[in-house]
This record gives structure tokens, C-alpha cells and sequence, in this order.
């Protein structure tokens, strides 16, 4: 994989795209080769430690194994050097199962599922149930999406994200909500600043990954003109997590 020309596309399409060029590029890899193009071998090499790569190399595994996810999640347990990068692989794969935007081109798949499949959330629910450890974690993770889609309301996300039977899964739901949530209100953050008071007391660090996350998005999406809107954002947070927000302004 032509590691070169992917640092020039990122450049180009700016860091928040960057996890869509790559993988593009995994998909096209592992297509050289007859579709057998990703193994483990090269699942374990092909990202180094990037996050959104590994993300991308959750998706391809599932189009490559045509949907079969103990197979895809299997390829994912490759990655051996660090927990985060197979938690990114993992929610590669679930996101991939549930919005089967790339699987969708390969396989046939129900049409009625594949234009409303955020609706299934009850199903994803139960399904992230039977599964254990990280990969529990990360399907749960991945339950943001699908319930920032159906239901919206940022408590009604939450409360998804907090039954949880395991503190570390609603941690990362919670986090992953809070960039769906901003996605959508990038032009009034501010107004969306209560939902870092959202989370249970024993998720200590949350409010200040929220308000970070929040400044994060703001200058990530919004308009480089409007950097106000994020200066007003931070200049509003509490004394002691002014700091960390204003880390993304400058």
C-alpha cells in the first residue's frame, strides 16, 4: 500500500476525512489480490498505530469475509501491540455490520435494513450483550450512532450508553455520543454544553473529554471564519477545564 500518496490525500481532505481516504486505500488493497488481499499478517502491519486506519481495517474485514463476523473479528484480534488499535478494528466492524455501506456493493442485503438501519438499534443492543471484554466494549461503543440517529435527544443517547453492564463500555459510548451530538450542532455548540454533566459520578474525567472533544469538533467542522463560536465555546467552561478546551484553539 502506497503509504506516500496516503499522507498526500489526508493533507489534502483535512484530518477529520483522513479515516475515509484510508480506508479507501485498505479496501482497494485487499481487493489486489483477489479479495484475499488481508490477512492477519497484514491486518497486524498495515496501520502502524493509527486509530482511524485500524478503524477502516474493521471495515474492510467484514466486505472481505463476506459478513462474517466472527471471521472479521477474528482478523481484528491480529492486532496484538495495543489494546486501542484492535478496540479501533473492533468498532470498524460493527459499524460496517450495521450500516452496511460498503458490504451493500458486495453482498445483497436487505434494502429496507440498509436505508433505515439505525432503527435496529434494540438489535444491536442485543447483540453487543452476547459478546465479552473488548469486543463488548467496543460494540458498545458503537451504539452512539445508531442511537444519536433514532433517538436524538442527547439524555435519550445516554441512557443507551449507561446500560451498559460495563463502566469502561458506557465510558467510550458516552464520548463516541458526544461527537455525533456536536456533528449536528456544530453551529451552536454552546448550547449543547449541559450534556457534559451528563455522565454518571463515577466517570470522573468525563466532563473535561467532553468539553475537549467539544472544542475539538468545533474547529474541526465548523467554518475557520466562525472560530469565534469555539473562542465563546471555551471562554464559558468551567475555570478548571478552560485549559484542555483551549489546547484546540491554538
Amino acid at each position: 500500500m502506497n503509504t506516500a500518496k496516503g499522507k498526500e490525500a489526508c493533507k489534502k481532505c483535512g484530518s477529520y476525512w483522513c479515516h475515509v481516504v484510508q480506508m479507501g486505500m485498505i479496501e482497494r488493497y485487499a481487493d489486489s489480490n483477489g479479495g484475499n488481499g488481508l490477512d492477519k499478517q497484514t491486518s497486524l502491519t498495515i496501520c502502524a498505530t493509527s486509530g482511524g486506519c485500524n478503524h477502516g481495517i474493521g471495515h474492510v474485514t467484514l466486505v472481505v469475509t463476506d459478513n462474517d463476523i466472527d471471521k472479521a473479528l477474528d482478523l481484528c484480534s491480529a492486532l496484538t501491540n495495543a489494546h486501542e488499535e484492535r478496540h479501533w478494528c473492533y468498532t470498524g466492524v460493527f459499524m460496517e455490520r450495521r450500516t452496511m455501506q460498503n458490504l451493500s456493493e458486495h453482498i445483497t442485503v436487505n434494502s429496507e435494513k440498509l436505508n433505515n438501519w439505525a432503527l435496529y438499534l434494540d438489535d444491536y443492543v442485543k447483540e453487543c450483550r452476547s459478546y465479552k471484554d473488548e469486543v463488548y466494549i467496543a460494540c458498545w461503543s458503537g451504539l452512539a450512532l445508531p442511537a444519536s440517529i433514532k433517538l436524538r435527544e442527547p439524555i435519550k443517547i445516554f441512557d443507551v450508553c449507561n446500560s451498559a453492564k460495563v463502566q469502561a463500555a458506557a465510558n467510550k459510548c458516552r464520548r463516541e455520543a458526544v461527537n455525533y451530538i456536536i456533528e449536528k450542532h456544530v453551529n451552536d455548540i454552546s448550547d449543547q454544553k449541559y450534556i457534559c454533566d451528563l455522565a454518571p459520578s463515577y466517570d470522573t474525567t468525563f466532563s473535561q473529554d467532553c468539553y475537549d472533544q467539544t472544542a475539538y469538533n468545533g474547529i474541526t467542522l465548523t467554518d475557520p471564519k466562525k472560530l469565534e463560536i469555539v473562542i465563546s465555546y471555551c471562554e464559558s467552561v468551567p475555570d478548571t477545564n478552560k485549559l484542555g478546551c483551549f489546547v484546540h484553539v491554538h
